[in-house]
């Protein structure tokens, strides 16, 4: 028998479908009765005219999604229901410590209080104390909400209650509100009496307004129906709301509001300064598409970091987010981005400037760093061209389209790669939201190689190369066969070892995108232990060679797996490897990359060797793909052999009949790229601490945070 939720989905998929065919309907016998009073040609042009202006909405929307209303509620709403969930859960707390004293509650509720009542009551407190003030200072703006003043009015009556309900411990009295501040060890709560045992009027009234008011927050949390669902998400106040987090933000660190004037438009902005010192290195943050600076504090790692660092934070919202006037687009936020550097120097006095731009904000915060002379440029997880973007994640279709409707052009590796000051920037080759081939990363190293670094004059473009044919490093036929064999030897893997693999090593399923394809007939018992031991070993092999931080077994998983492979490989070229990476190593990681390569080829030559005369026709597959795959390998070791820097030697016959590299002339500016961290952590989660550690080591390096 079907479940009632399954009969639910499909009933909302049969509504949804019958919605979307109505609206369509209804569209047509709108423009046929359109059609009746112009003619048809008139109501095409109005077809199509519609259809533009559409199309113009949900790009602006798409990439811009912060400057809408709809959006912005979408927050405010979330942080409503999810601070209403954390306050219930402080409040409820405070409900079992009172009824212990009222005898209300179980022996194994009493168990579970008494084992944290230190941590629980302080943190009640704390938070009934913050929203109080915040609250406050609401209700003197004149701009406490409806659904803001009936919370602010039971945590008051809340807080008095708990203010006037005195208990003893120890031949001591004190109020419970006191109390809770007085405590010192969990068990302090274990010997407590109200004064006014046996009645205890004060505590009962306190455990009355506890009750209403764990009500009221369910109003804002708790499971409703349908209709007030769509009600709460539209007009619920109670918190989150962007004024509260302003104040929130002013109440944890020493914040100034800044109204910028830029033109004749209005940025919001926020300069928070740490306590150590005003004179310390100041970070322009510039935000994600989705961003604004009220939520930076529970959004972002970033603040936290900053001023934990001791360096200086300017927020700001792009134009049309949160209180900032305009609309916005790529160029005007660049623009804006300097004029926030020039206030900065000419108002502040800042002398130590850097910015920090994540993935939308990476573009303004490269052209800032570029055109400002900064002295510290970090790029997180952003890319080079938005239209990339777009192809990689909808199809050439949607490039197209945001062509026609938006004249967007962007080229942010341009202005990354000839920015002069100590540059990063971070790249996680799995993030969902920006493909790896339209990153930052790729979008540089691609720009490095079509200038070799050098300098552009102004108003000229370089010449750029035809990355469909252009091949890195290998030849046509030496990428296609460097291709096929990792490809094939991936699919082998994925076949007959995946599950082990899954079990063994935690790796993430590499079959979910769909892009490998079974190769040969497959085995249904495969039983040769040999063929599981090989497999494992070229596995850790390709696992362990990286590019930046992405894995050479990971180079067929993308659908444009061709393009894949010639961006992998003028990553190794230009930042080499990092997987494992030591911050006193940064500077070695393309050493570090011929050093994995001729590890790599021995490894491969070794495991042909070992089983060059198997009779088994797996292994002979096997063993066909890892000479292949060992001659391509050893062409990239004698080429980064003569391109690294310090020119070392490597001993040992790589391949027997390797075919030399001659041509060796090309020369880059290695250093216009900067340099990398890769992530692990996705598009928008937070970095772990041996990439905060990288991270760390950077800014030690620049002066701008000092280490012990």
């Amino acid at each position: 028998m079907e479940e009632p939720s399954g009969k639910k989905v499909k009933a909302l998929i049969t509504l949804l479908i019958l919605l979307i065919l109505g609206l369509f309907f209804l569209i047509l016998y709108l423009f046929y009765l359109i059609s009746q009073l112009i003619t048809i040609p008139g109501s095409i042009f109005i077809f199509f005219l519609c259809f533009y202006n559409l199309s113009k909405l949900i790009l602006q929307l798409s990439v811009f999604p912060g400057s809408f209303w709809l959006w912005k509620r979408s927050i405010e709403s979330h942080f409503c229901r999810e601070m209403s969930l954390q306050l219930l859960q402080k409040i409820q707390d405070l409900r079992i410590c009172l009824e212990i004293l009222l005898d209300k509650c179980s022996d194994c509720e009493k168990v579970e209080f008494f084992e944290r009542a230190l941590e629980a009551t302080t943190y009640a407190k704390r938070m009934i104390s913050t929203i109080i003030e915040t609250y406050e200072i609401e209700q003197q703006n004149n701009s406490i909400t409806k659904h803001g003043l009936s919370l602010f009015i039971l945590l008051k009556e809340f807080q008095d209650s708990l203010q006037s309900s005195r208990i003893c411990y120890i031949n001591k009295s004190s109020t419970i509100w006191d109390f809770i501040d007085e405590a010192v060890e969990d068990k302090d709560w274990q010997s407590l009496v109200s004064e006014e045992y046996p009645n205890n009027i004060s505590i009962s009234k306190a455990h009355s307004i506890c009750l209403s008011l764990e009500s009221r927050l369910l109003e804002s949390c708790g499971n409703v129906n349908f209709y007030n669902k769509i009600k709460r998400w539209l007009f619920d106040s109670t918190l989150g709301t962007y004024d509260q987090m302003r104040l929130e933000l002013q109440s944890r660190y020493e914040c100034e509001l800044i109204s910028l004037e830029v033109g004749n438009i209005i940025l919001d902005c926020m300069y928070v300064t740490n306590s150590e010192s005003q004179d310390s290195a100041t970070m322009i943050m510039c935000n994600p598409n989705a961003g604004l600076y009220e939520f930076a504090y529970y959004q972002s790692e970033w603040l936290e970091y900053y001023i934990a660092s001791g360096i200086n934070v300017f927020l700001w919202n792009y134009r049309g987010y949160g209180r900032s006037k305009g609309k916005p687009d790529p160029e005007t936020m660049k623009k804006d981005g300097e004029c926030v550097v020039e206030f900065l120097r000419t108002n502040k006095n800042v002398k130590i400037l850097g910015v920090h731009g994540e993935s939308l904000g990476g573009i303004v915060a490269a052209h800032i760093a570029r055109k400002c002379e900064v002295d510290f440029l970090f790029v997180d997880r952003s890319f080079d061209k938005l239209s990339e973007v777009v192809q990689y994640s909808f199809g050439k279709w949607a490039k197209v389209m945001m062509k026609i409707v938006k004249k967007w052009e962007t080229e942010a590796s341009f202005d990354y790669l000839y920015v002069n000051c100590y540059k990063i920037l971070s790249a996680d080759p799995h993030d969902n939201m920006i493909n790896d081939l339209a990153s930052m990363k790729s979008g540089v190293a691609i720009k490095l190689i079509e200038t070799r670094g050098l300098e552009i004059s102004e108003g000229i473009k370089p010449a750029q190369i035809d990355i469909l044919k252009y091949h890195h490093i290998l030849s046509q036929l030496d990428s296609m066969t460097m291709l096929k064999a990792v490809s094939i030897l991936m699919d082998l893997i994925i076949r007959y070892i995946k599950n082990d693999l899954d079990r063994n090593c935690g790796l993430f399923d590499v079959t979910s995108t769909g892009n490998y394809q079974p190769l040969g007939k497959e085995l249904e018992n495969n039983e040769d232990e040999s063929v599981n031991q090989l497999l494992f070993k070229i596995f850790n092999i390709l696992d362990n060679l990286d590019a930046g931080g992405k894995p050479l077994s990971t180079v067929p998983m993308n659908k444009n797996k061709d393009l894949s492979l010639k961006i992998w490989l003028m990553v190794l070229d230009i930042w080499g490897s990092f997987l494992p990476i030591e911050p006193s190593e940064i500077n070695l990681t393309r050493s570090r990359a011929l050093e994995k390569l001729v590890e790599s080829v021995k490894e491969l030559k070794q495991s042909f060797e070992d089983n060059e005369y198997s009779s088994n026709p797996i292994i002979v597959d096997i063993c066909r793909e890892v000479k292949n795959l060992e001659k391509c390998l050893s062409k990239i070791v004698v080429y980064l052999r003569n391109q690294v820097a310090n020119g070392e030697r490597i001993s040992g016959d790589l391949s027997s009949d390797r075919e030399e590299i001659c041509t060796f002339r090309h020369h880059f500016e290695y250093d216009k790229a900067g340099y990398l961290i890769p992530l692990s952590c996705g598009h928008s989660g937070r970095f772990s601490q041996p990439e905060l550690t990288l991270l760390e080591t950077h800014l030690a390096r620049i002066g701008f945070v000092k280490v012990a």
